[in-house]
């Protein structure tokens, strides 16, 4: 039997040093004109700062092509304020891209040898090249297009829009982050014990893609599952949260009660499904009603609502 008390509607979020990244030895670009960095202009022993210009022309652009290098022999950041814009079409950065304010970044092609770091209400675009990671908080908005990315860590306020592209290590959803994919490859290419994780309220739609490790909510983490393929097993945990949607289903529409078992059925994009699926006695599996289903077209936060006023139940 089942007795049922109110669920959490807190959680413990780790706080991020928010130490801005100013070099004193860094070339600056603060005077609202575009700067090529390409093989014949290169700073491979010093980094980059990029800030607003004077006005009528605040926007400084700062464009990485082929051949061009910062920092890579001194393993130094490029970091960017204000209104300023980043564009990478080729080139390497050696360490660091540091976004803040309202910056905006386009990434073609090249490589970030490190992290990105999209903060504040800045925005980023990554239509190729490669990362070892994207890290966002605060309000910032990125989209992954293509390209190569080791790690996708999305944090605070964030909104990240995947639609393709291929996550090589973690792809990990945190405190509050709203994400949605449309298709994506997390291939634990570089990492085989590799999962996706929702966590810390945080918020993911998964439409499409494969991912070939494990699919985890934990720590009033909410997903809705309604495409793609999963290698591993779907995990439910501490107070979290999964919606499958589809049709055709071996359990009946509504909560899933079992600890553990075996889901099949059709997902909503067509794509069959038969998983292992493991929660504990505060997390729920949950096959929804069409009609529980209408705030999807009003967004994000009435789900969340929705979810956090279920109770969760505790075996007696």
């Amino acid at each position: 039997m089942r007795s049922c008390g109110p669920l959490l509607l807190s959680a413990v979020v780790a706080a991020s040093s928010m130490v801005v990244a100013r070099n004193a030895s860094a070339v600056t670009f603060d005077d609202g004109r575009v700067h090529v960095v390409d093989a014949a202009n290169s700073f491979p022993f010093e980094g980059v700062l990029v800030d607003d210009g004077p006005p009528p022309r605040p926007t400084t652009t700062l464009e990485v092509v082929s051949g061009g290098e910062i920092g890579t022999v001194t393993e130094d950041d490029v970091t960017a304020f204000g209104i300023s814009e980043v564009t990478i079409s080729g080139g390497t950065l050696g360490r660091d891209l540091w976004l803040y304010d309202t910056t905006d970044l386009r990434m073609f092609s090249g490589l970030v040898t490190r992290t990105i770091r999209v903060q504040d209400n800045a925005r980023a675009t990554i239509f190729g090249g490669s990362a070892l990671t994207l890290f966002t908080m605060g309000q910032s908005l990125a989209q992954i297009v293509d390209g190569v990315i080791g790690e996708l860590n999305t944090n605070g306020q964030s909104s990240v829009s995947v639609i393709g592209g291929e996550i090589t290590q973690f792809f990990r959803v945190n405190s509050d982050s709203r994400v949605s994919v449309e298709d994506v490859e997390i291939s634990c290419t570089e990492n085989p014990e590799c999962h996706l994780r929702v966590s810390d309220e945080g918020y993911l739609r998964f439409r499409g893609g494969h991912v070939e490790g494990d699919f985890v909510t934990t720590n009033l983490g909410f997903a809705i599952l309604e495409g793609g393929t999963i290698a591993g097993s779907l995990f439910a945990l501490d107070g979290s949260g999964i919606w499958i949607r589809g049709s055709d289903f071996n359990y009946p529409i509504g909560e899933i009660w079992e600890a553990s078992g075996t889901l099949t059925g059709t997902l909503l994009d067509g794509t069959p499904i038969n998983i292992a699926f493991e929660q504990d006695l505060t997390a729920q599996i949950l096959l929804p009603e069409a009609r529980a289903l209408t705030a999807l077209g009003s967004g994000i936060a009435i789900l969340g609502l929705l979810y956090r006023r279920r109770r969760y139940c505790v075996e007696q």
